[in-house]
């Protein structure tokens, strides 16, 4: 019959379409468009950086530390070493004579010797006074938080750990802090509101 007939021709066209796309399938025509492999890998990849891009990230050269100024670090911190050493010397000289002086007054007292503990008592009223307008102990702590300081400056400047600019930086600080950051003694008029501190200048 006809229509059998066009049916066979139209499944063996449709047959032989089938069997050429199958046949290009084989042979990785599906190769030519990208996966998704490929589009990771391509961005994966690294990218070249000019010379000109890294010279303009570099860091400045660090100026080195020069002898004066290493010298100069090195006398601070000795000052601050001697005038820890004074007050340091005169705050124990004051605290083991107060403690002399309450033991003078207890024996005193056991052997019935008024005048005696009155006049020591006059001695350790005088010490405490003097030890309220000459704050050695907290001067001693002062002087060794810069000696610390100034011996790490020197440290890092003998190492080559920092620059110039920056070592001079740290000394005019310490030496701002030694000028103005000076424990001051009180005084018996420190109930004045106006009134100035006084105390020793070492």
């Amino acid at each position: 019959m006809p229509t059998e007939s066009c049916l066979t021709s139209d499944q063996a066209r449709y047959t032989l379409l089938a069997k050429s796309v199958t046949e290009n399938i084989s042979m990785g025509t599906t190769d030519t468009f990208p996966t998704q492999n490929d589009i990771h890998a391509e961005g994966a990849s690294p990218v070249a950086v000019q010379s000109g891009q890294q010279a303009d990230n570099s860091t400045p050269p660090v100026v080195a530390v020069g002898k004066e100024l290493a010298e100069e670090i090195g006398k601070f911190c000795d000052d601050c070493t001697k005038r820890y050493a004074f007050n340091s010397r005169w705050d124990n000289v004051l605290n083991v004579t107060g403690i002399l002086l309450s033991v003078g007054i207890v024996a005193s007292g056991v052997y019935q010797r008024g005048a005696v503990s009155a006049i020591l008592g006059a001695f350790v009223a005088a010490i405490v006074s003097a030890q309220k307008a000459f704050p050695f102990g907290q001067r001693t702590n002062f002087y060794r938080v810069l000696i610390g300081q100034s011996s790490n400056l020197e440290t890092d400047v003998d190492q080559g750990l920092i620059s110039k600019q920056d070592a001079v930086a740290i000394l005019k600080s310490l030496r701002l802090d030694f000028a103005q950051q000076l424990p001051r003694g009180s005084t018996f008029n420190s109930g004045d509101a106006g009134g100035p501190e006084d105390g020793p200048k070492s």
